[in-house]
C-alpha cells in the first residue's frame, strides 16, 4: 500500500481539509488568479474529454436564463439517451440532445422533455416543436 492510498492518511487529509476549508479556498483562489493559463488549459481539457457534461451544463444555464423549470438529469439517463438513434432520421452519427418542447418556447429541462437527434436534424429543428418540425419537413419534401 502506498502513502497515497493509505486509509489512515486519507482520513487525516479529509479532516484537515474540513478544518482548513477557508484557508484552502483562499489559496486555491489565489493560485487560479496567478495561473490563468493553467486554469484555461484544464477547463479546455475537461470540455474535450466530457462534451456531454458541457452540453448538459449549457442546457441547464439556458433553461435558468429563460426561467424554465430545471430538473436533475442523471449521468445514467444522459448515457442512455446518447445511445439512442436520432428520433427523426434514425442515424447514430453525431448524437445531440434536444428538447422536445424548446426552452425558447417554455419547455422544461427534464428527462421527459429530452430526445436524441443527430446534429443535422437538431440544427434544422431549431426552436420548433416536434410536430412543427415534421410538418415543416413534409411541406419542404412536397416542393
Amino acid at each position: 500500500m502506498t502513502t497515497k492510498t493509505d486509509p489512515k492518511r486519507l482520513a487525516y487529509l479529509a479532516k484537515w481539509r474540513d478544518k482548513n476549508r477557508e484557508s484552502l479556498r483562499a489559496y486555491q483562489s489565489e493560485w487560479a488568479k496567478n495561473n490563468p493559463d493553467k486554469v484555461k488549459a484544464k477547463a479546455a481539457k475537461h470540455v474535450k474529454l466530457h462534451p456531454e457534461m458541457n452540453a448538459a451544463k449549457s442546457q441547464r444555464r439556458r433553461a435558468r436564463e429563460r426561467n424554465c423549470k430545471t430538473f436533475l438529469v442523471t449521468k445514467e439517463e444522459l448515457a442512455h439517451l446518447y445511445k439512442q438513434p436520432c428520433t427523426f432520421c434514425g442515424s447514430k452519427k453525431e448524437p445531440t440532445l434536444d428538447h422536445c418542447i424548446p426552452l425558447a418556447r417554455g419547455g422544461n429541462h427534464s428527462i421527459g422533455n429530452l430526445q436524441t437527434l443527430c446534429k443535422p436534424c437538431n440544427s434544422g429543428k431549431r426552436h420548433k416543436t416536434n410536430m412543427e418540425w415534421r410538418m415543416y419537413e413534409l411541406r419542404n419534401k412536397e416542393k
